[in-house]
């Protein structure tokens, strides 16, 4: 390879807080973004065979646990609030008519075209070619599967890093020290 010229990946922007809170063995506490988005991905999880697997829920309040600065155990936090949010969000689509979920569906295929276009593309020694995957989530997974590590988080992708090393100088980006 001589020469290639790719415009980067895609990075989503990070998850905005709603200012949401759980209580923790009845106290109430005020979640950042970060954890706000967790707690919501495992309100999002309850009722599924994940939130009942011991294992991932020690794992994953063993995380919680050090974000929070406090010891959690899933029996300690209620998340009432935030699953009343998530139910709602699903009821609210599943309410939609059908006419609204195909004008959703038709503005997600024209971001998801817009973005392929831009990201979807590098030239490689002058041959246009395909990429297969340009998005980077900045945002955190949990290991699932059959492991001993399932429910633990997975650090996110340090945006200003993977910008660095394609040769672009990165914005002031909250949280970097360069």
């Amino acid at each position: 390879m001589e020469q290639l010229h790719h415009n980067g990946v895609l990075v989503p922007p990070r998850y905005e807080g709603q200012g949401l809170t759980v209580k923790v063995r009845g106290e109430t506490v005020r979640l950042n973004d970060e954890q706000e988005e967790r707690a919501i991905a495992w309100a999002k999880k309850i009722g599924t065979p994940y939130v009942e697997d011991p294992v991932f829920a020690d794992n994953f309040h063993d995380d919680l646990s050090e974000m929070l600065s406090l010891k959690v155990l899933p029996r300690d936090v209620d998340y009432s609030q935030i699953h009343g949010l998530v139910l709602k969000e699903r009821e609210w689509r599943a309410n939609l008519s059908r006419e609204e979920k195909k004008a959703l569906a038709a503005e997600r295929k024209a971001a998801r075209e817009e973005n392929k276009e831009r990201y979807g593309w590098a030239t490689v020694d002058g041959v246009h070619m395909e990429i297969g995957n340009y998005t980077v989530e900045p945002g955190f997974a949990w290991t699932t599967g059959y492991s001993v590590r399932v429910g633990k988080l997975v650090l996110p992708i340090n945006v200003a890093v993977v910008q660095y090393a394609a040769g672009v100088r990165p914005t002031f980006l909250t949280g970097i020290i360069w």
